[in-house]
Formats: structure tokens, C-alpha cells, sequence
């Protein structure tokens, strides 16, 4: 098992376990050559509800596996102007 940090953004926030602010990370562990997709599965957040992984502050696809230590920001669509 590894540990991970994941942040939700903005409606995402309401997947939160413990109903967190965004600010606030959520430690996960999860077992290697776990996908970023995987750990929306298990947060139970739609796919169609997210727009966007960073994993240490870079873009990364629903299929990239994580490594121990990664920091995951995960945002919705976002609307506005």
C-alpha cells in the first residue's frame, strides 16, 4: 500500500468523506499501480463530474498510476465569466 493526498475542488467537495474545504487533504491509501480513475471509483465521484487530475501540480489522464507521495487536485468543470 501507498499513501496519497487528494484535494476536491469546488462541487466536487461534497465527495469528501469528512466534508472537506478543498484546502483540506484527504490521505488515502491505496495499492500501487492505482489509477487516478480508480481513486474516482472509490470516492465514488462520476466521471462526468471531473474535468481535470493535476498530480503534483502537472495535467495527468484518468489512466496515469500513482506513486507514494503524490498530491492529486481534482476539479469539476468549471462555468463562468
Amino acid at each position: 500500500m501507498i499513501e496519497v493526498e487528494v484535494f476536491l475542488f469546488a462541487s466536487l467537495r461534497r465527495y469528501h468523506p469528512h466534508g472537506g474545504t478543498g484546502s483540506e487533504g484527504l490521505t488515502l491509501s491505496v495499492a500501487s499501480n492505482t489509477t487516478l480513475s480508480e481513486i474516482h471509483e472509490a470516492l465514488g465521484i462520476p466521471a462526468e463530474e471531473i474535468k481535470m487530475n493535476y498530480v503534483n501540480n502537472l495535467y495527468q489522464e484518468q489512466d496515469y498510476k500513482v506513486q507514494a507521495g503524490d498530491k492529486i487536485a481534482i476539479f469539476p468543470p468549471i462555468a463562468g465569466g
